[in-house]
């Protein structure tokens, strides 16, 4: 922390901290449709609130559970089971309320600001101090009185306001790019879908389906990711394995590489990070000569769900496929079809494929920056004035 800043706990800037409950213990529960109901798992590690993983609760046990209304600039941390995610309450999200895995800090914005208390917490000497408090019983806890002893540098308001800004640009950046990846792909799917007409041949006729290894066995720990479906859901993290071993061609991970997890949590993912290995359990999808990429991925999404159920089938063992299941009829477009869509489609994957890139060159350099602002060890003297500036 700089030396130029006061230090205080959370409990000295907050109107309050307190945290939800459940609706059973209200006497409710959750409804299809209703008050957004926010939970772990509806915060992401980046710190958005995915609406897909909202749940629902309706007005009388959103009013009974009064404690825990959420109001707009609220700053939510997850104190339960995964700890340390955090994000700020949009108006957008309201109402909404949330449950006791889920602190709400409440900032006096007379002496914090919302977005600037939010990068505070991210900060990773900040959640190491947190994790280092945690509690283990039947699950991770960590409690409000921790929480609300929590120290943070406190710049003048200009000062939080100029760091929450450069920071918050970086996010707002990387929002926009996963905005357009989403409509990207929604667009050359929806384009692929309106095929009806043409061959049907099996998956295995448009791609080569390569099996990664066990290649986490006696790693070094150096070198090169070793990709398992944790990295395919999450990315690297804590228990990231790395190997410098050598392995064949078809069992590396490059940038636009596509990769099917064929165990566990079946999915399929364009590969958008550097060179990497592939663990067992995950197909390297090698598309046949003159069948674009993006028709494979398009038809393995159209069988994941059949995927996913046979995979549920198998419940003695962890859920999987066989490669015989790889034999299901696919539809390809006849030659004059696939050539009207090549261009259409290969240009909206590839421009989902590099705003995902960017989003991994713009998340480093954000957590680069974000403890050094956070310290004092670099000040914000010129902003930049526009999200175009970013990526110039």
């Amino acid at each position: 922390m700089s030396e130029d800043w006061p230090t205080v706990t959370l409990r000295e800037v907050t109107q309050r901290i307190t945290k939800g409950t459940t609706p059973t213990m209200a006497g409710g529960g959750f409804v299809p449709t209703g008050v957004n109901f926010i939970k772990v798992e509806s915060i992401t590690e980046s710190g958005r609130i995915e609406r897909d993983k909202l749940t629902h609760i309706d007005t009388a046990t959103h009013a009974h559970l009064a404690r825990s209304i959420l109001e707009e600039d609220d700053v939510l941390f997850t104190i339960a089971g995964t700890i340390g995610r955090s994000t700020v309450v949009p108006s957008s999200i309201l109402p909404a309320n949330t449950n006791q895995a889920v602190a709400i800090v409440r900032p006096d914005k007379s002496r914090i600001l919302p977005r600037y208390l939010y990068y505070a917490l991210r900060d990773d000497k900040r959640l190491a101090e947190v994790l280092s408090r945690v509690v283990q019983s039947v699950q991770a806890n960590f409690s409000l009185g921790e929480l609300a002893a929590i120290r943070v540098s406190l710049p003048q308001m200009a000062e939080q306001r100029a760091i929450a800004e450069v920071l918050a640009r970086l996010d707002d950046k990387m929002e926009a790019n996963r905005q357009l990846t989403t409509h990207c792909d929604s667009a050359w799917r929806a384009l692929l879908e309106a095929v009806t007409d043409g061959e049907v041949v099996p998956l295995v006729g448009l791609a080569d389906f390569v099996n990664g290894g066990a290649f986490t066995k006696d790693a070094s720990g150096s070198g090169r990711m070793v990709v398992r479906i944790a990295e395919l859901n999450s990315g690297p993290g804590g228990s990231t394995v790395y190997n410098d071993i050598d392995v064949k061609p078809d069992h590396l991970a490059n940038l636009g590489d596509l990769l099917f997890a064929w165990s566990g949590s079946l999915g399929v993912y364009r590969w958008c990070r550097t060179e990497s290995i592939i663990n067992q359990h995950i197909f390297k999808v090698i598309p046949k000569p003159g069948v674009p990429m993006w028709l494979v991925h398009g038809r393995i999404l159209d069988l994941l769900p059949m995927f996913r159920s046979i995979a549920a089938e198998k419940a003695t063992t962890m859920g999987h496929i066989q490669r015989r299941h790889l034999d299901g009829g696919v539809v390809v477009p006849g030659p004059e079809v696939l050539g009207q869509l090549k261009p259409v489609c290969q240009g909206l994957w590839d421009r989902a494929l590099a705003a995902e890139r960017e989003n991994l060159i713009l998340a480093d350099l954000r957590d680069t920056l974000l403890p050094e602002l956070m310290s004092g060890r670099i000040r914000v003297r010129e902003m930049p004035k526009s999200n175009e500036e970013l990526s110039a």
